[in-house]
């Protein structure tokens, strides 16, 4: 997807991570997704999740830099009724995807970062 840097800049192709579960999707509704970055310093950032890469990538995402889901870089995905699917977003799929641990890794990263609300109080 095309899309700015979290400052707003620098337009351009990212990769992101869906986050959001797959299961009663409808067209009109939006995806929350997760950006990939390869920008970042030492020490890392608690908003990091290492990313599986190698330099050929050939690994399952295939990163070929050591990359991370910046968990507090996020991007609303429009959904679509589709043309020739049931459903459309506009993005391309490159056949690619994240293990189920870097997946439940990000997901924890988020909600971490969610605040906190306080218990509902009992009558």
């Amino acid at each position: 997807m095309t899309v700015p840097d979290p400052h707003g800049r620098n337009p351009k192709s990212r990769p992101f991570v869906i986050i959001d579960p797959t299961s009663g999707i409808e067209p009109g509704e939006t995806l929350v997704a997760v950006a990939i970055t390869s920008t970042f310093s030492l020490p890392l950032s608690k908003s990091l999740v290492p990313m599986r890469w190698n330099s050929a990538g050939t690994v399952e995402t295939g990163f070929r830099t050591r990359c991370f889901a910046k968990v507090d870089w996020t991007y609303l995905i429009p959904v679509y009724e589709g043309e020739e699917f049931e459903m459309e977003i506009n993005a391309t799929s490159h056949g690619k995807y994240v293990r189920a641990q870097e997946l439940y890794a990000i997901l924890q990263s988020v909600k971490q970062l969610e605040p906190k609300r306080p218990p509902k109080p009992r009558d």
